[in-house]
């Protein structure tokens, strides 16, 4: 029997994406969303906040208040502190991210359409090139995140 490690979640970026650059050019984005859920013991939604890491490029996009939906897979890792004690750290290391929603002047922008503008709407699978952007200049290329992982500079 196989196993399944896919992960899904709807939710809004809660701040600003931050972009590391390795040697080889390939780029790393991460940031958080938030992400509803009911707390039967207080009787209320509370939201818990989800790390997420894309190599895609599609990290480009994402800005701060933004409805987006990530794909992913869960990821482990245990890492030395400072002060000599091991830390544990879980993301969901994203392979699609779908652009929902932006926030604009507080107000929520309508669901994506064919006719918004590719900033809204674009996505990306980490497994193809995608049509978007349409630079022609622009590579889509999948980089291999398994090496990349280990080059992660946070």
């Amino acid at each position: 029997m196989s196993n399944l490690n896919n992960f899904t979640l709807v939710g809004n970026v809660g701040n600003t994406p931050e972009q590391r650059e390795f040697e080889s050019g390939s780029k790393v984005t991460k940031f958080s969303i938030g992400v509803g859920r009911w707390d039967k013991k207080n009787e209320q939604e509370v939201t818990d906040w989800i790390d997420i890491e894309t190599f895609s490029k599609m990290g480009d996009y994402v800005k701060k208040g933004m409805k987006v939906c990530v794909n992913g897979s869960l990821i482990t890792s245990v890492y030395d502190k400072e002060d000599g004690t091991k830390a544990k750290r879980v993301y969901v290391l994203a392979k699609t991210i779908e652009l929902m929603q932006q926030r604009k002047d507080g107000e929520t922008a309508p669901t994506s359409t064919p006719t918004q503008t590719p900033e809204a709407t674009a996505t990306e699978d980490l497994g193809s090139n995608a049509d978007y952007p349409e630079d022609e200049n622009t590579d889509l290329s999948t980089p291999d995140t398994d090496d990349l992982l280990d080059e992660i500079p946070f």
